[in-house]
């Protein structure tokens, strides 16, 4: 029955609109038409794409909260096993400098590792002059303990 009703107003709606009017009643009969018209547009085009702007817009606003809290937990996970790998270098350090200065005859000079310090330094050109490399073997101004000149080329100047 509602409906029924309505319908006979539009009916009425209409005939007063299409038939002798004043000029009045017949322009706001077309502003009220043209707003009817732009408000189905509004309803059928315009604001669906808005909400699915909306929505595109929250979707990836979620994503990119999930990638900064995944790179974040990544991160956190990344440090963290850093840090127990160097805490455990430390240790494996701290282990080997203990056995090697606890070692029997540690403290124990050793005339042949003083030698053998001697003997590397002594090659090099700056220490020849020096006292403590006279007795060193093959010091007679080439490189080493082949002798001088051994290679066959000019002496160094």
């Amino acid at each position: 029955m509602p409906q029924r009703l309505f319908l006979a107003a539009i009916r009425q709606v209409l005939a007063r609109l299409t038939g002798p009017v004043a000029p009045f009643a017949r322009a706001l009969g077309i502003a009220l038409a043209v707003m009817l018209a732009l408000a189905v547009i509004w309803a059928t085009v315009l604001r669906p794409r808005q909400l699915a702007t909306q929505a595109a817009t929250a979707k990836i606003a979620a994503a990119q909260a999930n990638a900064s809290a995944g790179a974040a937990r990544d991160t956190i996970t990344i440090q963290r096993d850093h840090d127990r790998e160097v805490e455990r270098i430390r240790i494996i350090t701290r282990e080997g400098e203990h056995a090697v200065s606890t070692a029997p005859g540690a403290g124990d000079p050793s005339p042949a590792v003083a030698a053998a310090l001697r003997a590397a330094v002594c090659v090099h050109a700056s220490y020849r002059a020096d006292a403590a490399c006279h007795p060193v073997p093959g010091n007679s101004g080439g490189d080493g303990d082949a002798g001088g000149n051994a290679g066959g080329s000019a002496p160094r100047q």
